[in-house]
């Protein structure tokens, strides 16, 4: 009877050590994998898998081992999201499971999905040490120096070529390429040229070629905006004889392209009714910077929701100079405007390159 009455302190005690081996075990052999179902955030909440550090789940002994703890973390993470403690590990994580103050000197910072290089947008299992104290940096020469001596040489070709040259922005998915589809065979000056960026594929040159139009390709890679030397690689191949409108297209991003001089003198920004009203005060400097905004896809307006007052308001806001052109680049209600805006400036332009 004295060796039953034992056992539940037996089990107690060996359900703590079980439970305190697991939580050395998560501090320095495991790590939380985020998942995210849908896109933009729209799905499902955020769901934590657990997982051995450079491993799937469900690989190695400790995983197996501790297999019923993970679960029932893994069920508490998801029962309270808002209230479960983000996950800790390594170095930091010791700190926090002997009881010590956590330090900032050894914590990192890790980065998330990489744009480019030239942005700094992220780099995959980067991370960037805390730095001890903020210090200043006398800059002498200006970061993007070379892009804009390169921008000012475009600008030199085309103006000697007669061209009226726009740069065109926006996300990705609102509708550029229909849009300059729809351009092309509406202008009434001679053939109308278009160099498209992307990170890959030719698709978009090929659609505008069939439209009438002259493209050219240019593929980034992991570039995630067009820079000037790459529009006047583009340049060369073009046949800009009898053209006097020549139309850039490039990468779909909110942020990058912003900052890049192409030798372009007017740039419009696209904005589609599917991505929301608040886009231009979540993405003021590329609005702001733009000569025109075109609201496209007005013909989803309804179906999406749109609250055409608050766009607008927010406009108003943002880019206050820039002239506005609500049109649908599918039916084409609302492109003359744009067209004739285009038309009108184009004046002054000389002729064409031969």
């Amino acid at each position: 009877m004295s060796q039953f009455s034992k056992l539940p302190a037996v089990l107690v005690g060996t359900l703590t050590l079980y439970l305190l081996g697991y939580a050395y075990a998560r501090a320095v052999v495991f790590h939380a994998v985020e998942r995210y179902s849908g896109a933009e955030g729209k799905g499902p909440p955020r769901q934590d898998v657990i997982a051995k550090k450079d491993r799937p789940a469900g690989e190695g002994w400790e995983y197996a081992l501790f297999l019923p703890a993970i679960k029932l973390e893994e069920s508490l993470r998801a029962a309270l999201p808002h209230r479960w403690p983000a996950p800790v590990h390594g170095e930091e994580g010791l700190r926090r499971w002997a009881g010590l103050r956590p330090s900032l000197q050894t914590g990192t910072i890790a980065a998330g999905c990489a744009m480019c290089s030239h942005c700094s947008c992220g780099q995959p299992k980067t991370s960037v040490a805390a730095a001890p104290a903020p210090r200043s940096l006398l800059l002498r020469h200006n970061l993007l120096e070379r892009n804009d001596s390169n921008a000012a040489r475009n600008r030199e070709r085309f103006a000697a070529a007669g061209l009226l040259v726009v740069n065109v922005l926006s996300a990705p998915g609102a509708g550029k390429t229909a849009l300059l589809e729809a351009v092309a065979p509406r202008w009434r000056h001679g053939p109308v040229g278009v160099i498209v960026g992307d990170l890959a594929t030719d698709n978009d040159a090929r659609r505008l070629q069939a439209a009438g139009a002259r493209a050219v390709q240019i593929q980034t890679g992991d570039l995630c905006h067009l820079e000037a030397s790459l529009v006047a690689g583009a340049f060369d191949q073009l046949d800009c004889g009898g053209m006097e409108l020549l139309l850039i297209e490039n990468v779909g991003n909110l942020v990058c392209p912003t900052a890049f001089d192409l030798g372009e003198q007017l740039r419009i920004a696209v904005l589609s009714v599917s991505e929301g009203e608040d886009k231009p005060l979540k993405y003021p400097a590329l609005f702001h910077s733009a000569d025109a905004v075109v609201i496209n896809k007005t013909d989803l307006a309804a179906a999406v929701g749109f609250d055409r007052a608050v766009a607008l308001a927010h406009l108003a806001v943002v880019a206050p100079h820039a002239r506005l052109f609500e049109l649908s680049a599918r039916t084409g209600a609302g492109l003359e405007a744009l067209v004739h805006w285009l038309e009108h400036q184009r004046q002054g332009a000389v002729p064409a390159c031969a």
